[in-house]
This record gives structure tokens, sequence and C-alpha cells, in this order.
């Protein structure tokens, strides 16, 4: 474990990287499980 973090401090794209696309599964997950009407932020963008 210590190996591992002491990889992440060295490589910060990498950490970038992981952080983006777990972002971007929640966001899938949130979009899928989510019926549109219920998300109002898209509809005030419009």
């Amino acid at each position: 474990m210590k190996n591992f973090m002491s990889i992440l401090k060295i490589n910060k794209f990498l950490v970038f990287s992981i952080m983006s696309s777990i972002i971007i599964i929640l966001a899938i997950l949130i979009a899928v499980f989510e019926p549109f009407s219920e998300i109002p932020f898209i509809y005030n963008q419009f």
C-alpha cells in the first residue's frame, strides 16, 4: 500500500485519470438510475 501511495504521489497524471474516470462512471450511473424528470438542472439550462 505504501508503494502504491508513493507511485500516486509521483505520477499526478495517473491520479487525475483515475479520479476523472471515477467521476464519469458515477455520472453515468446517476443518469441511468435517475429518470430525467427528476433531474431539473438539465431542463433549466435550455
